[in-house]
């Protein structure tokens, strides 16, 4: 019998570091794979994708993608800090919503999950803390199942995803995708 196995592995480098440096959300908006182009595993352009980003801290902040054989099962766990009312009204509407996440780990990578599928919210706890050193603000999981590996970006802000600046006024649709003129400006309310 041949041999299917065509190479081994090697640490290439001490950069293994684990955890989650930037959370950018976007709405799920189904495309078909064909909308999307890659090179191997590297996610080449995308469709527009406008992306919120969301500030996150400390180390439970994580993300795990399984293979079972057939599909990836992936899953990731965010906490934001502090609570606010704003942020509750918010937090619990993401929590309704169907969703592509792009991470950005501490070894720098950018990744995309629920690429073809979308991810959707496990759970929202709105948490306190017990004393003035525990964690208080907002703790979700996601979770979602994709056919395909999931896709790194070398340079997502060039490949498809523009990052929609909170302090400017635009309008948004219901479904919460900004309006874009052809040459990629916002239209700004005046």
């Amino acid at each position: 019998m041949a041999n299917l196995i065509t190479s081994g592995r090697k640490v290439f480098s001490k950069s293994t570091l684990g955890g989650v440096r930037k959370v950018f959300i976007a709405t799920y908006v189904y495309y078909p794979r064909t909308a999307f182009e890659f090179d191997g595993m590297e996610l080449i352009s995308m469709p527009t994708t406008f992306v919120h980003q969301y500030e996150i801290l400390g180390a439970a902040n994580t993300f795990t993608v399984n293979f079972d054989g057939d599909s990836y099962a992936q899953s990731i766990n965010l906490e934001f800090p502090k609570q606010q009312v704003g942020n509750t009204l918010n937090f619990e509407r993401l929590s309704q919503l169907e969703v592509r996440i792009l991470i950005q780990d501490n070894n720098g990578t950018w990744t995309v999950y629920g690429l073809d599928n979308g991810m959707n919210c496990d759970g929202l706890d709105i948490v306190s803390g017990g004393s003035k050193g525990e964690f208080n603000g907002y703790r979700m999981r996601f979770s979602g199942k994709e056919k395909h590996g999931t896709p790194i970006v070398l340079d997502p802000f060039s490949n498809g995803f523009i990052v929609v600046d909170e302090e400017e006024d635009f309008y948004q649709f219901q479904n919460l995708e900004a309006f874009m003129f052809q040459d990629g400006t916002l239209y700004e309310f005046n």
